[in-house]
């Protein structure tokens, strides 16, 4: 019943974002979609939809990632938990390592406790990394192996997430 509803939604939300685009008027800056007190699973969907275009990642290769992360699979799953910490101390719906995204990120101040709620940051840090990745190797395996473990190889995590197919 509620997904129901979320659905009928989120639809009248993107059919008035569809009409109103049109209009001389619209700036879509002005209307968010889906705003940071959306819950975290449509937040990822449409990070994801947004970042993967800003920074060229293919889009089912950026949803690999994030199911390989954190297990994210879809817009409505309402259970789904960003805030998780590897081992090695990655952070966030994509697993950023706090020093990665100050790579990324040179002369920008943040903490790690940033970069592991807010998912727009930790998202677009992920898109920006793999662009970068994919820049110096030409290659989307050996970038997701490089993603996974700082180096630059193709392993099972690689394969994994070249070859994911997004179930939405």
């Amino acid at each position: 019943m509620i997904k129901t509803l979320v659905i009928f939604s989120l639809a009248g939300i993107v059919a008035f974002w569809v009409y109103a685009k049109d209009s001389a008027e619209f700036n879509p800056e002005e209307v968010p979609i889906i705003t940071e007190k959306s819950p975290p699973c449509l937040q990822m969907y449409y990070l994801i939809e947004k970042y993967s275009e800003k920074y060229n990642v293919p889009r089912n290769h950026a949803y690999g990632i994030a199911y390989y992360e954190t297990r994210y699979v879809e817009p409505f799953q309402w259970d789904y938990d960003h805030k998780r910490t590897s081992s090695a101390g990655a952070v966030g719906p994509m697993q950023i390592m706090y020093s990665t995204a100050q790579m990324m990120w040179p002369g920008k101040k943040f903490t790690k406790a940033y970069l592991k709620d807010n998912i727009e940051f930790n998202v677009e840090t992920s898109m920006k990394l793999l662009r970068h990745l994919h820049n110096k190797y030409g290659d989307w395996k050996t970038v997701f192996g490089c993603y996974n473990t700082g180096r630059p190889m193709i392993n099972q995590y690689a394969l994994n997430v070249y070859n994911y197919k997004p179930n939405f």
